[in-house]
């Protein structure tokens, strides 16, 4: 499962980072994100930040008064129970970016999601290395510190690691979770 903000504690939407899908939100919402390598229809394991850290202490719980001779897994999932998809990650994430829009932004919010690599790559190209160099262009000119080159390779090293994710789908058990309950 993929860690994503807070759902509930401390605060819901608490992160501590712009990883993952945070990451990918907030780059969508101030328009430099505008493609990600990503199959729509797969699943997107998304589990809140406190939901596995509760399941911790619900675990160190049940092994302190019900102790086993074997070791039992416990998979904190959300794909088996409550199926999510990429595809209603967009979907979702776009309404989201029109309710709450954001007062900086480079460009309009939005952009898509692409199966193919190769056009990925290409789309990365037009719409995040070109308008980053531009913008520095443009900053340099001003005698101002260019700084969207920087944010764009930072941002594809970020997005490289997600599409392992986001290319890919596992199916995971979690009955010795349920059985917690």
């Amino acid at each position: 499962s993929i860690v994503s903000a807070a759902w509930r504690e401390p605060m819901p939407g608490w992160v501590d980072n712009l990883n993952g899908p945070t990451g990918i939100i907030a780059g969508a919402l101030k328009g430099i994100l505008r493609t990600l390598l990503c199959g729509r229809h797969l699943k997107a394991d998304l589990v809140p930040v406190d939901v596995p850290i509760n399941q911790m202490i619900c675990i160190a719980w049940r092994t302190a008064t019900k102790p086993s001779s074997s070791i039992i897994v416990y998979n904190c999932t959300s794909g088996g129970v409550n199926p999510f998809r990429w595809g209603d990650f967009e979907a979702w994430g776009y309404e989201a970016l029109l309710f709450y829009p954001s007062k900086e932004f480079f460009w309009y919010p939005g952009g898509s999601m692409r199966t193919n690599p190769y056009t990925h790559k290409l789309a990365q190209v037009m719409f995040h290395s070109v308008p980053a160099h531009l913008g520095d262009l443009a900053l340099r000119l001003t005698n101002n510190k260019p700084f969207f080159v920087k944010i764009t390779q930072k941002m594809h090293k970020a997005t490289k690691v997600v599409e392992f994710f986001t290319t890919n789908e596992w199916e995971w058990t979690n009955d010795n979770t349920l059985s917690l309950c």
